[in-house]
């Protein structure tokens, strides 16, 4: 828990107006129920509050693309943002499964809007980008990771953050934080944005910000 705090406070002093605690969830090897992310986000909140730290607090999950994805987000077995109908979608450090395309088609069809983590770490989709926007043409928002650009990850992975960016396809940045220390450099990744994407890359991470809280906040 104080651990989880400082990540609190350091997100704070970044200027970061939300967090999302999104923990990794598969529905087969390392599943967490929602109703136990709601109450642990509600039990971290209540001592965010107590510590005088003001950054709201949303549940969530970073959703690992297995086959079976779609019917347990149609069931509720998966947490989404905010308990909206914004579901975050890893994509993995590991080469993509082959049914990857369709289960980001049938959470469309399902209603789902989707958000899909750090796309420039992905192996495959590094090495293909064709392959890459065509999945951003689908209407699939692509979350670059603010270290990424920074060079955190390395020059492949950073070339890749970079490129999404230049071609207008960056829709989100994350921090995808998992030490307070993570949230350092948060500032000068979205610098390198409007240095690199201009007005444009700005002005759709304002927007699809702003469309993620509309639907979140709808519900609270």
């Amino acid at each position: 828990m104080e651990e989880a705090l400082d990540m609190a406070r350091a997100a704070e002093r970044e200027g970061v107006g939300g967090i999302f605690g999104t923990p990794h969830v598969a529905l087969g090897s390392y599943y967490m129920q929602p109703g136990d992310i709601r109450q642990a986000t509600q039990a971290l909140a209540e001592r965010m509050k107590e510590a005088g730290i003001q950054v709201p607090l949303y549940p969530g999950a970073e959703n690992h693309p297995e086959s079976d994805l779609p019917d347990g987000c149609r069931s509720g077995k998966v947490m989404t943002l905010g308990a909206s109908k914004y579901v975050l979608v890893e994509a993995p450090g590991t080469e993509l499964p082959w049914f990857f395309e369709t289960v980001l088609f049938k959470l469309m069809v399902g209603g789902f809007r989707l958000v899909l983590a750090h796309p420039e770490r992905n192996p495959t989709l590094n090495h293909d980008f064709d392959r890459l926007v065509t999945i951003s043409r689908t209407g699939v928002v692509l979350q670059v990771n603010a270290r990424s650009l920074t060079g955190f990850y390395g020059s492949c992975v950073q070339a890749c953050a970079t490129r999404i960016i230049r071609e207008h396809l960056v829709g989100l940045v994350g921090s995808d934080a998992h030490q307070p220390q993570d949230y350092r450099g948060l500032k000068k990744a979205c610098e390198m944005i409007g240095l690199i994407g201009g007005d444009e890359a700005l002005s759709a991470i304002s927007h699809n910000e702003e469309m993620l809280m509309k639907a979140v906040n709808r519900l609270t």
